[in-house]
């Protein structure tokens, strides 16, 4: 082979190689970027991939505010009675109140003025007074009841109208002064029942069940002891009320007595409705 076609041929293969190179750079596949993070499509959202965090969130703050626009209106409602009341209705209902408290104070006058009239009306029996003697006291004397106390005891209806089935038990005692709370009277029978108008008195004579011995009268005399006498009255007023009223009485000083001499109140035992 000459040297020219040497030269040609390795200029040719220096050629094709050239061409084969450039035919490589021209058809090679394009670097692929970095995978990136695929959107999920609008109807995959809920899924763990992409849950509903947005819309999570606008649920939660959606009942955050029905709750609180439901409290408000509720204080709005318990702040007024009137809510939702249009002008004639709240006149309505207001007059209607003042109408009702008037009537209301119109009945408790009426009861104040019927209880204030049965008050001033009814009949009050009590003992009026009460008068302490014995045997060498009357004219003429007893010598049977000397030494042995009596009482002579009043009851009065001191109101304006009569008392009705009026029936009353007494008795006498000698009794220490520390015991005088002991003495009470027995539940009444309804038994031989009167009649007591108004102003009129009723006498009750007692006498005592035997004579003082000697240390009963030096004890009365010093107040050691006393003589009682206590008991009860019941009756009915004109308005068909059941009343009654308890006494207790006592006498300290000399026996026999001065004449004239009366019993005096004890501190308890005497009340009366």
């Amino acid at each position: 082979m000459g040297k020219n076609a040497l030269i040609a041929a390795l200029v040719g293969s220096i050629a094709a190689s050239l061409a084969t190179a450039a035919y490589s750079q021209r058809h090679r596949p394009h670097q692929e970027s970095p995978p990136t993070q695929q959107q999920p499509a609008p109807e995959q959202r809920g899924t763990p991939q992409a849950p509903f965090v947005v819309q999570i969130q606008q649920a939660e703050q959606t009942k955050e505010e029905a709750k609180t626009g439901s409290e408000h209106r509720a204080n709005q409602r318990d702040d007024s009675w009137f809510a939702g009341w249009n002008l004639s209705d709240r006149i309505a209902g207001i007059a209607s109140a003042a109408a009702l408290a008037q009537f209301l104070a119109l009945i408790w006058t009426v009861f104040i003025m019927v209880t204030n009239g049965h008050r001033q009306l009814r009949a009050y029996v009590s003992p009026h007074d009460a008068a302490i003697l014995d045997g060498s006291m009357l004219n003429p004397p007893q010598p049977p009841r000397f030494n042995v106390p009596g009482i002579l005891l009043n009851f009065k209806n001191s109101g304006q109208t009569p008392a009705y089935k009026v029936v009353s038990w007494a008795r006498i005692e000698i009794a220490e002064t520390i015991n005088e709370d002991r003495l009470v009277a027995p539940i009444l029978e309804q038994k031989f029942t009167t009649t007591l108008g108004p102003g009129d008195v009723m006498p009750k004579a007692l006498w005592y069940e035997r004579p003082l011995t000697a240390g009963e009268i030096a004890d009365i005399g010093s107040g050691a002891r006393a003589i009682y006498l206590y008991g009860r009255i019941e009756y009915r007023d004109a308005f068909k009320r059941q009343r009654r009223a308890n006494f207790r009485f006592r006498y300290n000083g000399a026996f026999p007595p001065p004449v004239g001499v009366i019993l005096n109140h004890c501190e308890r035992g005497n009340n009366a409705d």
